[in-house]
């Protein structure tokens, strides 16, 4: 018994079909940084040698539907960015709380050179450190903006992992 050609080549067809057609396989790296900022690359080489041991390996299938292995792995890279972005976040709070308190103490000698602004050069002066009061507090105020927003950004991020 002869097996027809147009079987053998509707057999190639098939096969080259689901040979190009299947899910790709791809390995990538991942890592977070001092700011809890998280990187991916496919180069090993291109991971900077301080965050090779938090290296995060990622052997995924590329396909349309998410697999439970993927959102976990998603959301335990989730979680590890949350909590380095939450350290940073400590660390920029206290920042801010040693500058406010700078801000006060200046603000105290700001005030006991207004209560004596008998001479020309003592008022000179009292207006030359109001205005760097007031250059420093905005900057101030513009680094506790900046905070704000990203304490913001870092709430909604917790809230959507929720």
């Amino acid at each position: 018994m002869q097996i027809p050609v147009k079987f053998f080549i509707t057999l190639i067809f098939i096969f080259l079909y689901f040979f190009f057609c299947s899910n790709a396989i791809a390995e990538f790296y991942s890592y977070t940084d001092e700011s809890g900022v998280v990187h991916y690359t496919d180069d090993y080489s291109a991971v900077p040698e301080k965050f090779k041991k938090n290296i995060i390996i990622n052997d995924e299938v590329v396909s349309n539907t998410p697999s439970a292995e993927k959102n976990l792995n998603k959301e335990e890279n989730n979680a590890s960015a949350l909590e380095k972005q939450a350290e940073y976040l400590k660390k920029i709070k206290k920042e801010l709380d040693e500058e406010y308190k700078m801000l006060s103490e200046k603000k105290k000698e700001v005030e006991i050179l207004q209560k004596d602004l008998s001479s020309e050069k003592l008022e000179k002066q009292y207006f030359e450190e109001v205005e760097k009061l007031n250059f420093l507090a905005e900057k101030y105020e513009e680094k506790r903006a900046k905070y704000n927003n990203d304490v913001n950004d870092y709430n909604e991020k917790l809230n959507q992992q929720e």
